[in-house]
């Protein structure tokens, strides 16, 4: 799983998740998130819950370890990186 958390002053959409370079399905995503028209919008407020969006990875098998380079972009351009080690 993977949480992508909307920190900044306006309303995101996610277009693309990448692991390890490998697109992830944006249709992955949990409720309350959802995707529509190929993205995911994630809100403002901390009080709302759909200001975190939570990504089930599909495909991948994880080794106790592995260090995983992610890529989250919007439709802005805009991309956060992030890498994690799996446990």
């Amino acid at each position: 799983m993977i949480f992508v958390r909307n920190v900044g002053a306006e309303e995101i959409n996610v277009v693309a998740l990448y692991v390890n370079g490998d697109p992830q399905s944006l249709s992955s995503v949990l409720a309350p998130c959802s995707a529509t028209s190929g993205h995911v919008t994630i809100v403002l407020g901390s009080g709302n819950p759909a200001n975190v969006c939570e990504f089930k990875l599909t495909g991948m098998t994880l080794t106790t370890g592995q260090v995983l380079s992610i890529v989250v972009a919007s439709d802005k351009g805009n991309q956060a990186t992030y890498a994690a080690r799996a446990i």
